[in-house]
């Protein structure tokens, strides 16, 4: 079963649109997913969700987390919400 990560940034997210881009294999390694997508506004969480759903995407999970610009690093949420699947 094919999982995907939306991972909502809500703190540091105006220093992620300026950072490279944190390494997404290493998170998908952690999360035990097939596809992670980086969102910082609730309608790209909507389009990244059916984005991922027309990739194949059996189910789609929802996480907040925050971005640390100083170690270039994403600090995860505890929980996750199941969008879809």
């Amino acid at each position: 079963m094919k999982k995907g990560m939306i991972l909502y940034v809500t703190q540091g997210k105006n220093e992620l649109d300026d950072a490279p881009c944190p390494d997404m294999s290493g998170l998908k390694r952690e999360l035990d997913v097939q596809s992670v997508c980086l969102t910082t506004s609730e309608d790209e969480i909507s389009y990244a969700c059916w984005r991922m759903l027309a990739a194949g995407m059996h189910q789609v999970f929802c996480m907040h987390a925050r971005y640390h610009a100083e170690g270039r690093r994403l600090e995860l949420g505890k929980h996750s919400l199941r969008l879809a699947g």
